[in-house]
């Protein structure tokens, strides 16, 4: 691909600042006024709600800032900000845009005050009280919620029923249902923490119908969870469930109840450039039969799974690193992951690296990977039929019906260096050797022209999620607070 010149780059550039040059000095047309800048209203730990809500502290009379989020819900209009003081707010925080929508260019944004730290709380999860209403809800459109943390509350943490809506940078630990649910159309989920979620099902006390730490749910169309974090949650740790067009991608999800990454009733879904990770031992283990780093399979009907892409990702651990459902691989494409040592906690009829259940399908493929397996687990399990398989990795011979043309067997040389702990293993850890039987043994496939890194694949790409050389892929993609 041909980059532009930089005399090209900086005369756009320029063009660019002329532009914004003119436009801001121009003014608006004779006669007719600017638009008004929104509203920016304030909360409180010290507030009132008979405030006007128009300050950050207390001026005079009713000029100050709300005691409630809640309050601020029901005085926000289209374009409006509000900024929260730092403090702990006890309670529920609100349903926001029930009747009040932002919109593209006047997005209604909720926030934390600069520089000071918000936590929503639900008092040892006796808050909201219902079991079915979440710390936060927002059921408008066109809203940004960033730079809060909820906690402790007797359902999920935040709820996004509308649709463009933002979540940055969010933090949702401790409650008795999810961490952070979203069922729009165009939400982006990004940058946010979830971890000890869905805690109605903790010990494994629940048979179905738990939680997730952050989902894409209940027909979700195009929408994305971006560089988030998730980790010991009682359920799944990251899912599309029931979606169409939704990606999970740049994730770390690790040690979560029954599946780090968990794809269900999704049509034309991508996952790509995931860390999944299950450490030994890890607390949730004891509770669950089975741990899965990621899973592709349907629980009900519809939509029946199809046409998802699962590509440039990297597992390692779990009683399996990838099971998915014979009838869920239709039109479906596993290409560029490693998939690396599955625990041997199963028998060897149940455990596997790679595990794929009954069921059949048309166009599915399962090419360029790495799978390596070490001791005694099976390399892979294969009942489905309808997989087109090849070429890939394989670290030794796996059943005969997963062979394909292209195929390597031996140890691919993965660099193998760094921590594997909870929290700090790294997708370097998976980068193969300049050595490697790997290099330059894939097939190029059209859609996939980058690794887990970003870097271009080139004419000649290597097996797995990451090319032989090139920038280090970022490993835990936020901090914890």
């Amino acid at each position: 691909m041909e980059r532009a010149s930089t005399a090209g780059v900086a005369s756009g550039l320029a063009l660019l600042l002329l532009c914004a040059a003119v436009s801001s000095s121009a003014g608006p047309p004779p006669g007719q006024a600017a638009p008004s800048p929104g509203r920016t209203f304030f909360v409180s730990t010290v507030g009132d709600d008979s405030h006007d809500g128009l300050a950050p502290a207390h001026e005079k009379r009713s000029r100050g800032p709300f005691r409630t989020i809640k309050r601020a819900a029901r005085a926000v209009r289209s374009g409006d900000t509000v900024r929260i003081r730092g403090g702990i707010y006890v309670g529920y925080a609100g349903s926001w845009g029930y009747t009040v929508d932002g919109t593209e260019s006047k997005p209604i944004t909720v926030t934390a005050y600069p520089g000071e730290a918000v936590i929503i709380d639900g008092d040892a999860h006796a808050q909201p009280g219902d079991p079915h209403t979440p710390l936060m809800q927002v059921y408008g459109d066109w809203y940004m919620i960033s730079n809060l943390e909820f906690r402790y509350g007797s359902d999920n943490g935040l709820s996004v029923l509308g649709d463009h809506c933002t979540v940055t940078n969010v933090t949702s630990h401790h409650n008795r249902g999810s961490g952070i649910m979203a069922t729009g159309r165009y939400d982006t989920i990004e940058r946010c923490r979830v971890h000890d979620n869905s805690l109605i099902n903790e010990h494994g006390s629940m048979s179905i119908g738990w939680g997730f730490g952050i989902s894409l749910c209940a027909n979700a169309r195009d929408s994305t969870i971006r560089g988030c974090e998730s980790w010991n949650n009682w359920g799944e740790g990251l899912s599309i469930a029931s979606g169409y067009d939704c990606t999970i991608e740049d994730c770390v999800s690790y040690d979560n109840f029954t599946t780090n990454i968990y794809i269900c009733q999704s049509v034309g879904g991508l996952c790509q450039r995931n860390l999944s990770y299950f450490t030994p031992d890890n607390p949730l283990q004891r509770y669950v039969s089975s741990q899965n780093g990621i899973i592709v399979g349907d629980e009900q009907n519809p939509p029946d799974s199809a046409g998802n892409r699962i590509i440039n990702n990297v597992c390692m651990g779990g009683d399996r690193c990838l099971l998915v459902g014979g009838d869920e691989f239709e039109g479906t494409l596993i290409a560029h992951n490693t998939f690396v040592n599955a625990f041997g906690r199963l028998g060897p009829s149940e455990a596997a690296c790679v595990y794929f259940l009954f069921g059949s399908s048309k166009g599915g493929r399962f090419v360029n990977n790495i799978i390596l397996q070490e001791g005694h687990v099976p390399l892979s399990h294969l009942e489905a039929k309808g997989i087109s398989f090849g070429p890939n990795g394989w670290s030794k011979k796996p059943a005969r019906g997963c062979r394909g043309a292209g195929d390597i067997y031996g140890d691919p040389r993965l660099s193998m260096t760094g921590p594997t702990g909870p929290g700090s293993l790294t997708a370097e850890w998976f980068r193969i050797s300049a050595s490697s039987p790997a290099r330059d043994r894939a097939v190029v496939l059209a859609g996939v022209d980058s690794d887990m890194a970003k870097r271009p694949r080139g004419t000649k790409p290597d097996l797995g999620a990451l090319e032989s050389s090139g920038p280090a892929p970022p490993g835990r993609p936020v901090e914890r607070p």
